[in-house]
């Protein structure tokens, strides 16, 4: 199995066409749109850097954007990389707060009524509240630990 090569989670890719396509359990579903896979993959890289805390910042936003594109219906996003740099990767990620926020509104938007449990995957839920990327899926652990209180 291949890795993402926006947040390194294994991933099943296909070639169609000259695009690559991931299917990404952090990322979602999506298109590399550079010319050609191999060509693609490494210009992505290029672009994001190795992983090293800037570079890691710049993976956990696109990851972020990617995810928050994703429609309902599934459909690939493209990503341009010769066009990545207005994607504005450098810019912060959500705060804590509106991790949080971002939270409550994705459960209650995929929660089928009130009486029922969403059901979430770890790794989509820190791209769409935009935790940065850790490497371990402890992304989510400060919100879990939130819930905890001592009585």
């Amino acid at each position: 199995m291949d890795s993402c090569p926006v947040c390194g989670t294994a991933t099943t890719t296909d070639n169609l066409a000259g695009f690559q396509t991931f299917q990404c359990a952090r990322c979602s579903t999506w298109r590399l749109d550079a010319g050609g896979s191999v060509m693609g993959s490494a210009l992505l890289a290029n672009k994001l850097g190795a992983w090293d805390r800037a570079s890691t910042h710049r993976r956990s936003r696109l990851s972020h954007l990617i995810r928050r594109q994703q429609s309902q219906n599934e459909d690939a996003v493209w990503v341009p990389v010769q066009e990545l740099e207005s994607w504005r990767l450098d810019d912060p990620l959500p705060s804590p707060s509106e991790q949080f926020d971002n939270l409550i509104l994705l459960v209650g938007d995929r929660q089928p009524s009130s009486a029922a449990w969403a059901v979430l995957e770890p790794g989509g839920i820190s791209a769409w509240v935009g935790a940065p990327i850790t490497g371990s899926n402890e992304e989510l652990g400060w919100l879990v630990e939130q819930g905890v209180s001592e009585r």
